[in-house]
């Protein structure tokens, strides 16, 4: 295959704001936004922005589900006709569908090979749903199969998603009028309408499916799937992708299948299922799809809905170790742009939270939906000086530093985003000086570039806390931000070490030479994440008692650190803070925990 194959991606999507932005981000960092072409079905509805849409094509569908499924696949099929005359391959997914290349079997120029081969090509589906008895709502800067384990391998997600010649799809494009089933020795559908269950009620609620009696079915068999998961006893997708595959491509006679959905299947260990079976999903599957980008608007029902296990953990943990009062966080830059680390903690009860958040907007976004242990103030913080805030076109940019073009331009992102859309004098306040704010057990800090103005000025405050959770930059987003081994430096200073990173952005430098190539890939440089720094990290014995429960909470439940966890538990056994069969009991519930991921 040549390195100029010319790759056209099409899908259609009707009142789809977060699964279009999911897939533009997706997909236009694989094959380049300009190649993307979305049929946007109805003028009632607006795309969102933080996608980029570069190719719209307005119409509108029939609203009878059977009708619509019927029209849309004469409509797509004529609309990736057409595209051929221009691309040399043409993806078609659904917006919720995200095609992927199992990397111990191929790559995308692999895949390509095989549609100019073949003329069409089948992709392997996997229909991914929530099992949220053991899977919290998806945390939206962590790629989505890292949560995501449990899935159905199934014959009717596995569609003819990628062609090279003109075809015709039946309805729903399921499959093909003219051709036996082939199926791709590598590519993989990814079917995400049930990955989070708050997700899906958000867009069958949104879109009106209860509303229409020609939906009602199907969003109620989706329903179910929720229930079935949960009951499910998951085979290893590696042991029963050949038997899989098999039931895909032939028929109960042995013959070529002329469409991939199968009525039963067979395991060796003499389980029967109808349609579909329940798998678990390899760990190298784990980072190929991204949950949304940078700074994308998290939709208002997906918050952190607990698991059963986190519950009855928490719980355990907190008459376990008795503790005098909630623990408190500090969040400087407490913008709703993003899920916070603690949410689990302060939905449950369990945390106090004093927020500071200069943009109008979105303060006024957390006053509203404010809780009764949630403090909210609109100041700067930093070291006390007036300073200048430079407010960006997207809020998750804005900053007292001036956004680095020449950083923007090396990398040819976020042109748009940090664009100064107004400037402002602010006085800063540093934390030492604000008498009302209790010592806290955790400061959270996401103030793009200014994190370092603000620990030298809270040094007391520092003393008694037990975490920092900050962003940090490898590359200086802005001009003169100190980066993550400066913000290392301070904070050593006053005693904390750096234990982990909650998550690291990684993007692609964007060349003349590697257009055609998968761009997900090839995210090879750091830009920021979040650090995660603990004080008196290898000397926990040097902890006040409280602090050191707090620090066990903490541990657990925001930094996903079960060993670090396990290790303050240890020391307040032995202070004879907590039982040890107590003690036990919380740590099987942690294993239990960690093993069903």
């Amino acid at each position: 295959m040549q390195k100029t194959t010319r790759v056209a991606v099409v899908t259609h999507a009707r009142k789809e704001p977060f699964f279009c932005a999911m897939w533009s981000n997706y997909y236009g960092a694989q094959f380049g936004a300009e190649n993307l072409f979305l049929v946007k079905d109805g003028d009632d509805w607006d795309l969102p922005s933080d996608g980029r849409f570069d190719n719209v094509i307005q119409t509108s569908f029939p609203r009878n589900r059977r009708q619509c499924d019927v029209f849309a696949a004469d409509y797509l099929s004529k609309t990736c006709a057409e595209l051929l005359s221009r691309y040399d391959v043409v993806l078609r997914t659904d917006v919720d569908e995200f095609l992927v290349v199992d990397p111990e079997k191929g790559t995308w120029d692999t895949v390509l090979e095989e549609v100019l081969e073949n003329g069409y090509l089948y992709a392997f589906g996997l229909d991914v749903v929530h099992n949220d008895m053991v899977e919290r709502s998806l945390d939206f800067q962590v790629p989505v199969l890292v949560q995501r384990r449990h899935a159905f391998a199934h014959g009717e997600y596995s569609k003819p998603c990628a062609i090279s010649r003109p075809i015709t799809w039946t309805k729903s494009c399921h499959s093909l009028t003219d051709g036996p089933v082939i199926l791709s020795k590598a590519l993989f559908l990814v079917h995400l309408a049930s990955m989070d269950r708050h997700i899906f009620h958000d867009r069958i609620s949104a879109r009106g499916d209860l509303d229409m009696v020609s939906y009602v079915g199907h969003a109620g068999a989706r329903e179910r799937h929720f229930q079935t998961i949960r009951a499910s006893n998951l085979y290893d997708l590696d042991s029963v992708e050949m038997a899989v595959r098999h039931r895909i491509c032939f028929d109960d006679a042995g013959a070529p299948a002329m469409s991939p959905r199968f009525a039963t299947i067979a395991m060796p260990d003499g389980a029967q299922y109808r349609k579909s079976l329940p798998v678990r999903l390899p760990d190298r599957f784990a980072e190929l799809i991204p949950a949304k980008s940078r700074g994308s608007t998290v939709p208002a029902s997906a918050s952190e809905e607990p698991t059963a296990n986190e519950c009855k953990r928490l719980s355990l943990l907190r008459g376990l170790l008795r503790p005098v009062r909630r623990s408190i966080v500090a969040d400087v830059g407490a913008s709703p742009i993003e899920i916070p680390p603690y949410a689990f903690l302060l939905s449950q009860g369990a945390c106090e939270v004093w927020g500071f958040e200069p943009q109008p907007e979105q303060f006024n976004r957390l006053v509203a939906s404010a809780g009764p242990n949630e403090h909210y103030l609109p100041l700067t913080v930093g070291d006390g000086s007036v300073r200048r805030l430079y407010i960006t076109q997207h809020p998750g940019f804005t900053s007292t530093l001036r956004p680095n073009g020449s950083t923007s331009k090396a990398l040819n992102r976020w042109r748009k985003d940090i664009k100064i859309a107004s400037e402002v004098e602010v006085t800063t306040t540093r934390l030492d000086d604000m008498a009302d704010l209790p010592d806290f057990d955790l400061l959270k800090i996401d103030i793009q570039g200014g994190e370092a103005d603000v620990f030298k000025h809270a040094e007391r405050k520092l003393s008694t806390a037990v975490a920092v959770v900050t962003e940090a930059a490898a590359i200086p987003i802005y001009v003169d931000q100190p980066l993550l081994c400066d913000q290392m430096a301070l904070l050593r200073d006053f005693g904390y070490g750096l234990h982990k990173f909650a998550f690291l952005r990684q993007v692609a430098f964007r060349t003349s030479l590697n257009t055609s190539l998968p761009r997900r890939g090839y995210g090879d440089q750091i830009t920021d994440g979040d650090a995660i720094f603990v004080r008196s990290l290898l000397d926990l014995g040097a902890y006040q008692t409280e602090a050191l429960k707090h620090l066990c909470i903490l541990a657990d439940f925001v930094f996903n650190s079960p060993s670090l966890a396990l290790k303050a538990l240890d020391h307040l056994i032995l202070r004879g803070v907590a039982g040890r069969a107590d003690a036990q009991y919380y740590a099987d519930l942690l294993l239990a925990k960690l093993m069903a991921r």
